[in-house]
């Protein structure tokens, strides 16, 4: 095969991939207003977060409300995110945590 057909046929290929991506039924939007999203929050009340200008995003899965995030907006972070858990079967999980080998591997001084 020549290297010109086999990048045809990556390109193809990751053309195909692309596209089949975008049909996963997931997504961000930023709303208006926080009562879009307030049932992520105790009590329907967001964290107050002094001198902060956010951005409230939405993030979907299946065209349902899945969390909710707030987004700085001056140094482009998300500062909050919460999730609303709806129990289980009462049994603990059989998967171990993955913990982050980066993180409290030094001694900070």
């Amino acid at each position: 095969m020549t290297t010109s057909l086999m990048m045809r046929c990556l390109l193809s290929l990751a053309t195909l991939l692309l596209l089949l991506l975008s049909i996963t039924p997931t997504g961000a939007e930023v709303v208006q207003s926080i009562s879009n999203c307030d049932q992520f929050f105790l009590g329907q009340t967001p964290p107050e977060i002094p001198g902060i200008l956010v951005d409230v995003i939405c993030q979907t899965y299946e065209n349902e409300k899945r969390f909710v995030t707030l987004y700085d907006t001056e140094n482009k972070i998300p500062v909050f995110s919460a999730y609303k858990y709806e129990g289980d079967d009462g049994r603990r999980p059989n998967t171990t945590w993955m913990i982050e080998p980066q993180v409290g591997s030094k001694r900070r001084n």
